[in-house]
């Protein structure tokens, strides 16, 4: 900073956030919010957090970098234990990558959907756009996927979706988090 040059992503702020006397297993009372952080900056606060006896695993989790793939450790699998959410744009032709939408659908999604993005990403619209037909086409054109998303956190339970300005679910049959 004192050369007047942004250091950029690598300073990128990471919240653990969690419940004081949260439950001890599986994520529970646990978010983590990852902003637009490195693979080297997310290894340094998991071992910051681990230094001081906490452990990024979570229940809710912020992907890093809008789902870039440069940004995304696959270490983190380990410790996503709920639900991610995908900040993004449906205009970049990079984020969310086409490969952490799998692998995030893939970890999450098993039993019932708990990958969220904002917008209806461009990797999903190129990939399953051509798929809809009829009455559904509407579903694949621009727009927002979740939109604005609220998440609730309780202390003892799963985090879950408690509401969003579009309804997302009628676009997981053209996107990786519905197949």
């Amino acid at each position: 900073m004192c050369e007047g040059i942004v250091p950029g992503n690598e300073t990128s702020l990471v919240v653990l956030f969690r419940f004081l006397q949260a439950p001890p297993t599986n994520g529970l009372g646990r978010v983590l919010l990852t902003g637009d952080a490195t693979p080297a900056a997310l290894a340094f606060a998991r071992r910051t957090a681990e230094r001081y006896g906490y452990i990024v695993e979570n229940q809710a989790f912020l992907v890093p970098h809008h789902g870039s793939a440069h940004n995304f450790p696959l270490w983190l699998r380990d410790y996503i234990r709920g639900l991610a959410v995908i900040s993004g744009s449906m205009t970049s032709p990079h984020h969310p990558a086409h490969k952490v939408l799998q692998q995030l659908a893939t970890w999450t999604c098993s039993s019932a959907p708990k990958l969220f993005c904002t917008a209806y990403g461009h990797s999903c619209s190129q990939a399953f756009g051509n798929r809809a037909g009829g009455h559904e086409k509407h579903l694949v054109q621009p727009g927002n996927c979740f939109g604005d998303i609220v998440v609730r956190i309780p202390r003892s339970g799963p985090a879950e979706l408690a509401e969003s300005s579009a309804d997302g679910n009628l676009r997981r049959p053209f996107g990786y988090c519905g197949n």
